[in-house]
């Protein structure tokens, strides 16, 4: 008699078979092959592991004329090597006086 098998996999087990874990890839070609093996999913881990492996909403840019200043955007600058600027805006140009 064959035993059904029920997987519920997790936000953490999706981000781990999204990022190459064997364990987890095991899991879901063993689910896919074997009759009997089911694999599930819930909504809420599937938002959480695309949050999860979303990238960063700010990037990291070089300021050639200020290469040691950072823009924290709150009309504070701080010494570091890049500036940090939101993807969707470009980094603002020095004013020279």
């Amino acid at each position: 008699m064959n035993q059904v098998v029920h997987l519920v996999l997790d936000d953490t087990a999706m981000v781990a078979a999204g990022r190459g874990n064997l364990l987890a890839s095991r899991l879901i070609h063993r689910a896919h092959a074997e009759a009997g093996w089911h694999l599930y999913a819930s909504t809420c881990a599937l938002v959480e592991a695309a949050r999860a492996c979303r990238p960063s909403k700010m990037t990291t840019t070089l300021q050639p004329e200020h290469p040691r200043m950072l823009n924290t955007g709150d009309n504070r600058s701080q010494e570091a090597p890049t500036m940090l600027q939101p993807r969707d805006q470009e980094p603002p140009r020095p004013v020279r006086p």
